[in-house]
Formats: C-alpha cells, sequence, structure tokens
C-alpha cells in the first residue's frame, strides 16, 4: 500500500484475516457496485499505524 493512498479495492479487504472487521462479510458485494474501502476505515490499518509499523 502507498502512503499516498486514501482507499482501497473491496478485494484486498477480502484478503485482511481480521476477524471483527465490518467488511468482512460484504466485501464481495461493495466490489460489485463499485465502492472503494477508506484506508481510515480499516481496523487492521489503525492497528499497525498505532503500532508503528506503517505511516498513514
Amino acid at each position: 500500500m502507498l502512503k499516498t493512498q486514501t482507499s482501497f479495492s473491496p478485494l484486498e479487504c477480502g484478503l485482511c484475516k481480521e476477524n471483527e472487521c465490518m467488511y468482512k462479510e460484504c466485501y464481495e458485494s461493495l466490489y460489485n457496485t463499485g465502492k472503494k474501502i477508506m484506508v481510515a476505515n480499516c481496523k487492521r490499518m489503525r492497528e499497525e499505524k498505532r503500532k508503528g509499523r506503517i505511516d498513514l
């Protein structure tokens, strides 16, 4: 993921192994409707940022 990226494809979200993700069950329908997922809404990305592993 690029630092300047603000959203990503729901299919990428489907690869995530986060158990408590609000998009886990609906990522296919989001992709089919052409929606993007905002990086700020991703629980895994927020945790990585909080731990200092990535810069967003």
